[in-house]
């Protein structure tokens, strides 16, 4: 068992190596692109907020400052704000006002020192700490209703946020199919339990098995993936990391899946009741990533004004079809449509 333990540390000091591509994957990778990708909107702006104690925080916006709703988007694990330009399409064109922001750890927002690909924290309440400020400044610019939405670990930061944090100038809080519990096929109970001793006994750095630092491994079919769509667009996630090196993040380490499972029991027991503004939680009907059990107990139980949509998708909106797509935006746009005017 020691030497089993040894390995584990060693995998976790371990820092990532650079990955080279090789002149035809580069071309493989900018005809996904091509094929594939929504190009950001015309117009979309980056930028930097600084946060005391964390470091930047990349963000961007676009459409009219002086429109009377702005969506503030946060992505999910491992993703960038590249990744939903979709979504960010389809909000300008029904007139909302447009912001995105990349969480610690991720697209171009601050990143560990010792391992950028790993995740920023272990603990939830680091994220929440770090995206308050932020949200808390963006509110200020809306000309009229602000609206966050959150989607996966990003609903789960939300969630988080919302129950620490007061004063944060949100209208409605949407958590999209947010990861306060995961899917763990094969012995759950031990691997959990095994999973908080090596957190416990400091080895949570270390990568889930079959999970590592980034790679260019394109998904052969839909399959390949708990996200279960289309193959082709599956792989615009790997190909934008791929030309986009500042873009990539590796697997889930230990800890991290530890710390996801503690913060979101805490947040379905007990925490969300701190929510004081309306939630909607939106889940997807066929969810290989995520199991909504707790989820749906934090939204019929503990938050005291929460609505819950079901929408036919599969877990990653970003690479989801475009009838799914619309089902998410149109629940967003009834979600802003039940909230009252204040």
């Amino acid at each position: 068992m020691n030497l089993v333990f040894a390995a584990i540390a060693l995998a976790a000091a371990h820092a990532a190596d650079p990955v080279d591509l090789t002149p035809t994957e580069i071309t493989e990778a900018e005809a996904i692109l091509d094929a594939n990708y929504t190009p950001m909107p015309e117009g979309f702006a980056f930028d930097t907020f600084e946060v005391e104690g964390v470091g930047p925080l990349r963000w961007g916006e676009a459409g009219d400052p002086q429109a009377e709703t702005t969506i503030l988007f946060i992505p999910g694990f491992t993703g960038a704000i590249e990744y939903y330009s979709d979504l960010y399409v389809g909000w300008l064109e029904r007139g909302y006002r447009v912001m995105a922001v990349d969480m610690p750890g991720q697209g171009g927002s601050v990143r560990r020192e010792d391992h950028p690909n790993k995740p920023w924290a272990q603990d939830f309440s680091r994220y929440a700490d770090a995206m308050a400020p932020f949200i808390r400044a963006a509110s200020t610019t809306a000309a009229g209703r602000f609206f966050v939405v959150g989607e996966s670990m990003g609903g789960h930061v939300l969630a988080k946020t919302a129950a620490l944090h007061d004063g944060l100038g949100v209208d409605r809080f949407i958590l999209q199919v947010p990861g306060l519990d995961i899917h763990i096929p094969d012995a759950r109970a031990l691997t959990i339990a095994l999973s908080n001793v090596q957190t416990a006994l400091g080895m949570g750095d270390a990568y889930v098995p079959g999970q590592g630092d980034w790679s260019y491994e394109l998904y052969e079919k839909p399959g390949d993936s708990s996200c279960f769509v289309d193959a082709a667009k599956l792989n615009v996630g790997v190909a934008l990391p791929a030309l986009r090196p500042e873009l990539r993040v590796g697997g889930a380490t230990i800890g991290f899946v530890v710390g996801t499972l503690s913060s979101g029991a805490k947040l379905a027991r007990s925490e969300a009741r701190a929510i004081s503004a309306p939630v909607t939680l939106i889940t997807a009907d066929d969810d290989r990533l995520v199991k909504n059990d707790r989820a749906l107990t934090m939204c019929a139980e503990t938050i005291a004004d929460c609505t819950h949509v079901e929408i036919p998708s599969g877990h990653c909106i970003a690479f989801e079809t475009k009838a799914a797509q619309a089902a998410f935006m149109e629940a967003v746009d009834g979600a802003i449509a039940a909230t009252p005017r204040s």
